[in-house]
């Protein structure tokens, strides 16, 4: 398995040398917000989970949200192409997993730095795909009875219907911009915690500062060609036959002696949109 992802690594470094990378800074940052994200990998047998850490920058008109560790390593890769390839190797010649430095989650979500648009773009193996949507906020109901303290802000409640799931969220009128983790956003002050109801993804804020942050832009550090999806949906159906269904590891069984057979599996989880074509 260490060989496999060798060769891989070193392919996808060799075949995408010529950079691709989008640099677009946009304003200053007022805010940023430290998250941890949970995500249960499976719902019908032993419950097993996968927490990162993911940052929410946020200026007067735009944010960005964004996997600490990808883009740690995105950046390596950037300005010292071989310090990165020579980290992520050393990770693997000594059978460390490599998600301790590229963590799992690798999904980039930029709102508004384009006027009124959501861009997205996810690296997954050899593959780098995103789409471009017009921003669309949830529609909340506030609960302003409920209340409860985070991180030193006191928090209200309210609860939305995204995209074929429920989610519960706690904002903090106290931080009065309309942001929050992935695309939950539009309530009057930051969510400083959300969950999904079926308890699939949970996003808990662990720290807020204000002070000498990073410009919010559109940063993809990436070096493979991003190939843009038609569409939200379109994205997310060729997602969930590349990872979920497992078609990138069948591919990988037909020219390596790594034989997979997970084509015909039931995935365990989905993304926190469901609404797309899963056929």
């Amino acid at each position: 398995m260490i060989r496999l992802l060798v060769i891989l690594l070193l392919t996808t470094i060799l075949s995408f040398r010529s950079a691709s990378q989008i640099i677009e800074p946009k304003e200053d940052a007022l805010i940023e917000v430290g998250y941890t994200k949970t995500v249960s990998i499976d719902t019908i047998g032993q419950k097993y989970f996968h927490k990162s850490p993911m940052t929410l920058r946020v200026g007067k008109s735009s944010s960005m949200f964004f996997p600490d560790k990808k883009m740690f390593l995105d950046s390596l890769d950037y300005y010292d192409n071989y310090a990165g390839m020579n980290m992520i190797l050393s990770y693997m010649m000594k059978g460390e997993p490599v998600t301790d430095i590229g963590g799992w989650e690798d999904e980039y979500i930029f709102r508004n730095v384009r006027d009124d648009e959501t861009f997205v773009c996810r690296s997954f193996a050899t593959y780098h795909m995103g789409y471009a949507e017009k921003t669309l906020l949830p529609e909340w109901t506030i609960k302003p009875d409920s209340t409860r303290q985070l991180l030193g802000h006191e928090c209200l409640y309210a609860t939305t219907s995204f995209r074929g799931r429920e989610w519960e969220a706690w904002f903090a009128p106290e931080l009065p911009l309309k942001e929050g983790p992935w695309k939950l956003a539009g309530l009057p002050g930051i969510v400083l915690l959300a969950q999904d109801k079926n308890g699939q993804y949970l996003f808990e804020a662990t720290s807020i500062r204000t002070e000498d942050i990073p410009t919010v832009g559109i940063f993809i550090y990436n070096r493979k060609p991003l190939d843009m999806m038609k569409s939200r949906e379109e994205y997310l159906k060729a997602l969930y036959f590349l990872d979920l269904k497992g078609k990138f590891m069948n591919e990988v069984s037909v020219h390596t002696n790594f034989k997979v057979k997970v084509g015909d599996r039931i995935p365990l989880y989905d993304f926190e949109e469901v609404d797309y074509p899963h056929d």
